[in-house]
């Protein structure tokens, strides 16, 4: 049984929403998908901890066209300071932050908001009022060079979801140290799985965006995959299982329209959409503990506490009274929708253990024990979600996943004892945090190693 416990209006009244950071290329802010009448006032008077030195970014929203709009607003573009926060009024884009430091050298005419089209889409996919997951959640997007650093100390920020990844990627610094930081003050990052070249170290156990096991990856599926249908599920996770898999090929927001739409594929759009079903349980644990503060007191212990004399439920993850970032994560994974299908002669991911690949012939039924290295626990679609929902709310049991468990147990360990020697040995990460290095105080590599091996990958690489 769902039970939500708010649907608010488009253009409703801002109240403490979920707000959801976008590290991407810009946004397109005229779009209606973006749209929010009566959010005119400053987000500091609705949203714990925004800054009060973020200016109004006051655009030209009636305009019949995009061009019109964009000629309108043409002085306020080429007024815009780098590194200065704007909100827009009449949307939900509490946030715009941009160095200027862009993939083109100079954006085509129209496009200082969104030099490539990408961040329209993927804000879209995971916040748009028609088209997203979480249609009243706050926007954030972070763009250029500063991508998602700007965000750690920024605790009001309750997601991130990041579609892009870097050509260079050196293990142990920069964004891996910036990620970390987020973690730790309590907040989820989802990662787009794939992304970057093929030969990129992004890509694989050592980038710091694919790597470190405190970063969600995100793989993709096609709306069909959940019925079975042969040949619909495109993993996108390359060379590295991932964790969830988002719904790809749907309808996301055009960059150069007020309301057109186009549609989005691949992990840049599967991952807002995990990402705004994280949002909407996010908002669902707050409503129900009634908690008023955004960001919570303090947001490493959770994302939502109860005051005293709250009555909680007497099962679920709200029980204690308070809802973290791991128990959000395992919301995500746990109802996830096991997918029945192989791509065609999908070979078996063996990391670098030697085993033997096994490939299974197209359109073939994969074996449940394999089935994590292709698509983690499964597609999180609005179905999971309502799963998720009431299993937040103690009116349905986490269900059990011993499989899936003992691999994401597995691939976890490996992850951490990778990063957690990597950082150790990064001098300015480890002063950052007082001399103490990461560790994962769960992490027992041989125990997990030899769980999986015994549960079934015996079976599963024969």
């Amino acid at each position: 049984m769902l039970v939500i416990l708010s649907v608010p209006a488009l253009g409703s009244s801002p109240e403490a929403p979920p707000v959801i950071g976008y590290s991407d290329s810009g946004i397109n802010p005229y779009h209606e998908e973006f749209r929010a009448p009566n959010w005119t006032a400053h987000p500091s008077t609705y949203i714990d901890g925004y800054p009060k030195s973020a200016k109004p970014l006051n655009l030209t929203l009636d305009a019949d066209t995009f061009d019109e709009a964009w000629e309108a607003d043409r002085d306020v573009w080429s007024k815009a300071e780098t590194d200065q926060l704007y909100y827009v009024p009449g949307t939900r884009i509490v946030g715009m932050i941009d160095d200027r430091i862009q993939f083109e050298q100079e954006p085509a005419p129209g496009y200082d908001h969104d030099d490539h089209g990408h961040g329209t889409l993927v804000a879209s996919a995971g916040s748009g009022n028609t088209l997203g997951t979480a249609p009243h959640s706050a926007i954030v997007m972070t763009s250029g060079g500063i991508k998602y650093s700007w965000m750690e100390g920024q605790p009001w920020i309750d997601v991130i979801s990041i579609s892009t990844a870097k050509i260079v990627s050196v293990p142990g610094f920069g964004s891996a140290r910036t990620s970390h930081a987020i973690v730790e003050e309590g907040r989820s990052i989802f990662n787009g799985g794939g992304n970057g070249p093929a030969t990129s170290p992004g890509t694989n156990l050592h980038g710091d965006q694919r790597g470190p096991p405190w970063i969600v990856q995100v793989g993709a599926a096609r709306p069909s995959a959940q019925g079975g249908t042969p040949g619909t599920h495109v993993p996108a996770n390359y060379d590295r299982p991932i964790q969830v898999l988002g719904t790809m090929r749907v309808p996301v927001a055009e960059t150069d329209s007020m309301n057109g739409t186009t549609i989005g594929g691949g992990t840049s759009t599967a991952t807002p959409r995990v990402a705004g079903h994280a949002a909407q349980l996010i908002d669902t644990a707050r409503q129900r503990l009634n908690d008023v503060s955004h960001p919570p007191t303090n947001p490493a212990t959770a994302y939502a506490k109860a005051p005293p004399e709250t009555i909680l439920p007497g099962q679920g993850p709200l029980a204690d009274g308070s809802f973290n970032r791991t128990e959000l994560e395992s919301l995500l994974r746990q109802p996830a929708i096991p997918l029945p299908w192989a791509m065609p002669d999908h070979t078996l991911e063996t990391l670098t253990f030697g085993l033997s690949p096994t490939t299974f012939p197209n359109n073939q039924p994969q074996p449940a024990e394999a089935r994590y290295t292709w698509q983690g626990y499964g597609l999180h679609n609005f179905t999971a979600n309502q799963h998720a929902h009431d299993i937040l709310l103690g009116h349905e049991p986490w269900p059990d996943r011993p499989v899936d468990d003992r691999w994401h147990r597995f691939w976890q360990d490996t992850r951490s004892a990778y990063w957690a020697t990597t950082l150790c040995q990064d001098d300015e990460f480890r002063g950052s945090y007082n001399g103490n290095c990461w560790t994962d105080p769960t992490l027992d590599l041989a125990a997990s190693t030899q769980a999986l091996v015994s549960g079934g990958l015996d079976r599963a690489t024969r």
